[in-house]
């Protein structure tokens, strides 16, 4: 059964590292999917949020602050040695890789988790955005498969890790938030 599953898991691989290829996503993609473009723009917004964002945007910083150590720590950490996948660019032949490639674990992606993770917070924050946050986070799953270090199920995996651990730092929150005004 694992094989059957490996199998699709290729095949979807090489559907979108071969099948998608064109001009635009080469160009994009590597931009995308790598987090040495998005530091600054992300620590900037996570500022304004702290800084402008009034109660709402700081509880929001904090909560994202939060979610993301757990989430590293988590599918960084055991998950990634439990299941110890070689990615698909150190095991596939002819894969197309756009990005420098890391010989640690695919799975399951650790960026996907942290996106997924982001947009679980922020939809819950912020409803009226929440197409735009889980669209932004599907497409940073897509690049990591389009560029070649990772599975569609890595992305898949590393989104449920995500959405989990961000609605489980949403309970910590709301129970925290209540036992805090209880104790005013």
């Amino acid at each position: 059964m694992c094989s059957f599953f490996a199998n699709i898991d290729t095949v979807l691989f090489y559907a979108i590292n071969h099948g998608w290829q064109n001009k635009f996503f080469d160009m994009i993609m590597p931009i995308v999917t790598e987090v040495k473009y998005w530091k600054i723009p992300l620590l900037a917004a996570w500022l304004c949020l702290m800084i402008f964002g009034g109660k709402k945007g700081r509880i929001t910083g904090i909560v994202l602050l939060v979610s993301l150590i757990l989430i590293d720590l988590f599918n960084s950490y055991p998950l990634k040695f439990l299941f110890a996948r070689i990615r698909p660019c150190n095991a596939l032949p002819n894969v197309r890789t756009l990005v420098p490639t890391s010989t640690s674990y695919s799975l399951p992606s650790s960026h996907a988790a942290n996106i997924f993770g982001i947009a679980t917070i922020l939809s819950n924050k912020y409803r009226n955005l929440r197409f735009c946050f889980f669209f932004i986070a599907l497409v940073v799953g897509i690049s990591r498969v389009y560029v070649g270090v990772h599975y569609p199920f890595d992305v898949f995996a590393g989104a449920v890790v995500g959405i989990l651990c961000g609605l489980g730092v949403l309970k910590l929150e709301k129970y925290m938030l209540q036992r805090f005004e209880v104790a005013q």
